[in-house]
């Protein structure tokens, strides 16, 4: 076989193992019906009204949940109706307890006891005939709709003496059924992972017919954005997908909108597999041959971090596989001096920060590949400006409603809006043991005890820092700055930032195997040794989104344990005395971060930390345990858990 058809085969075959990882389970966590029966338990006790609301059309529940707030002054990614909790607990669903029919009756309601004495001569009638072998299906049909409005007229009149006698009663009912619909919409909405939405809420944003495509969203950059949108249209008119702005029509079939956050991961999964490609180029370029080159690429593919991404809707992914891009054409400049590849180089930093914001760090790039060639000041000086106008060229060309807020001084102060909800997210907090932690969770702990042995080999073998290693270690060193800065208290979730980081770490790693030995069986021995202990971190990743690719989920398993709670003895006496049990949550209830839960039986509450005034609280796991190989901290699939009872 001959050199470059030996390479095709190799780059043909890592691409196909990459696909293969990044598209295990790629349909996880989805929006759908599978939490219905939770959400809308047959024992409900609720008017039957409010029931056949909810049950009836996804127009009835938009309605009740009021329409997404289109102000341009407002981030795409701002919370719709945010709730102020003022660190009290905010009961969310009251589920007042009314008066039963047996206790309305038993207190003489004469309109109760009318409606009933009709709803009860129907039964016996409809009973009647049905005992009765020439009584016509037709016949059956007409008394059984008339006995369903008669057994509604008894809930209408038990609903009405509940209004007259119990204070409030009417606009608790009318507050519920407006936190309900929103809490269902966001069960036929989202999925298991909390901020693949604001893509899709960006993408509402524009209206194309009236020349208005600003996503309100500007971390996530228009080099997602834009393009995305593009494919789900494209999508469409191969009927892979449905597009309609009529919201309803998703809330009726949340398996429709569950296609677009499938495409969506599509997407940034495909970058994953750019930036496989641009590992395998660059250490082919530094270090020669396949097998090292191999090694770096299946080791950056079983990465904790990158196979979480692959398998998210969001561009960080992207934005560092660009960067990976940017670094092969800057190694490709220092090596030839030829202006192709300087303004490539560019182009893939311009590209990464018009991805997602964060990538603008990349621009440090530039100058250290001119300064890593001996070149006259005077193409030194023109090679920076020209990169620099580049990079500034296609940020702009890729986020133009950046600009034009610019020059208009955010006079909607929606950049205000959307940076400053950024900030709130992250505040600032030191931490450096914590962000050790994170880096352990998104490389895994082997790979960065190797990475950093890798870089002492390599400063010590080699005596001075490559360029590589100065291509890599500037873009990762003032990544990891602001990552140490703002990781106090951060979750799992939060390792994602350090992405470029741990590949640098990664690189450092094979990179060390090959000068460490030049024999194929010792570099096959430490490849393994490097790539056993990260796959015994990163694979729980895959069985995680597996394992919520299908209906039965972790949390489902809780919904059930809330299910049986509720059916309790404890929770029984609770409601014989006249109290409605409690469930508090310490965000509002969503697929991510809540199990399904039953709308019409619960006082749902929302506390804040640290309270627990509730009989049943419920919390996402957030524990950070990093040495456990099974833990999976940074993503949201197959989520566990705490479930604490008074």
């Amino acid at each position: 076989m001959g050199t470059k058809r030996a390479g095709c085969f190799i780059v043909g075959a890592l691409s196909l193992f990459a696909l293969a990882a990044f598209g295990l389970g790629i349909n996880w966590g989805l929006p759908g019906t599978a939490a219905d029966p939770y959400l809308f338990n047959p024992k409900t006790d609720g008017s039957s009204n409010s029931m056949l609301a909810y049950r009836m059309s996804g127009a009835g529940i938009d309605h009740l949940a009021g329409d997404w707030i289109d102000d341009p002054s407002l981030g795409a990614d701002v919370a719709q109706h945010p709730i102020d909790r003022q660190d009290q607990p905010v009961t969310l669903v009251n589920n007042p307890i009314g008066f039963t029919t047996e206790q309305v009756l038993e207190a003489g309601d004469a309109d109760t006891k009318k409606a009933e004495e009709a709803r009860d001569k129907l039964w016996k009638k409809w009973k009647k005939l049905g005992e009765d072998p020439k009584t016509s299906g037709a016949a059956l049909n007409d008394v059984n709709a008339a006995y369903t409005t008669a057994d509604d007229a008894v809930h209408q009149a038990v609903d009405a003496y509940n209004s007259a006698h119990i204070p409030n009663y009417d606009e608790m009912l009318q507050s519920d059924a407006v936190a309900q619909a929103r809490i269902l919409r966001r069960y036929r909405l989202y999925s298991y992972q909390p901020d693949e939405m604001i893509t899709f809420r960006a993408l509402s944003e524009m209206h194309p017919g009236e020349m208005q495509f600003d996503p309100r969203l500007y971390q996530y950059g228009g080099l997602w954005i834009y393009p995305l949108g593009a494919i789900l249209q494209a999508a469409s008119l191969t009927n892979l997908v449905a597009i309609t702005p009529n919201r309803g029509f998703y809330l009726d079939h949340p398996d429709q909108f569950a296609k677009f956050y499938v495409v969506a991961r599509g997407y940034s999964a495909l970058w994953g597999l750019v930036g496989m490609l641009a590992i395998y180029g660059i250490v082919r370029k530094v270090a020669g041959g396949y097998l090292l080159p191999s090694i770096a690429a299946i080791m950056f593919v079983c990465m904790p971090v990158v196979l979480d991404l692959a398998h998210e809707a969001k561009p960080h992914l992207a934005g560092t596989s660009l960067l990976l891009v940017a670094i092969l054409a800057a190694i490709n400049y220092i090596q030839t001096g030829k202006m192709k590849w300087a303004l490539w180089t560019s182009v893939a930093v311009g590209a990464a920060a018009g991805m997602v914001l964060s990538a603008a760090v990349g621009v440090v790039i530039i100058p250290l590949m001119v300064l890593l060639r001996h070149e006259t000041p005077g193409r030194r000086l023109g090679v920076n400006v020209l990169g620099l106008l580049i990079v500034i060229g296609i940020y702009f060309l890729t986020n133009p409603y950046v600009a034009v807020h610019l020059i208009q001084h955010d006079s909607t102060g929606v950049l205000a809006s959307n940076f400053g909800n950024s900030r709130a997210m992250y505040p600032k907090a030191f931490d450096l043991v914590n962000a050790a932690k994170l880096l352990a969770v998104g490389a895994s702990p082997p790979l960065l005890v190797f990475g950093t042995i890798g870089f002492l080999i390599l400063l010590i073998k080699d005596r001075r820092i490559s360029a590589l290693g100065w291509l890599l270690g500037v873009p990762a060193l003032l990544i990891l700055i602001e990552f140490v800065n703002h990781a106090g208290n951060k979750p799992g979730e939060y390792a994602r930032f350090a992405l470029f980081a741990d590949v640098a770490l990664m690189l450092a790693a094979v990179l060390a195997v090959g000068r460490l030995t030049s024999k194929t069986s010792g570099r096959v021995i430490l490849g393994i040794v490097l790539f056993l202990p990260t796959l015994l971190y990163s694979h729980v990743y895959d069985a995680a989104f597996l394992r919520d690719s299908f209906p039965d989920t972790s949390r489902q398993e809780v919904a059930e344990q809330l299910s049986d709670t509720l059916d309790s003895q404890k929770m029984t006496d609770l409601l014989a005395a006249g109290k409605r049990p409690a469930l508090g949550m310490y965000a509002e209830p969503a697929p991510y971060c809540m199990p399904p839960m039953d709308l019409f039986r619960w006082k749902i509450v929302l506390l804040p930390p640290g309270n627990t005034d509730a009989d049943v609280i419920v919390q996402p796991d957030q524990t950070l345990d990093v040495l456990n190989p099974m833990s999976t901290p940074m993503t949201w699939a197959n989520e566990h858990f705490d479930v604490n009872m008074k």
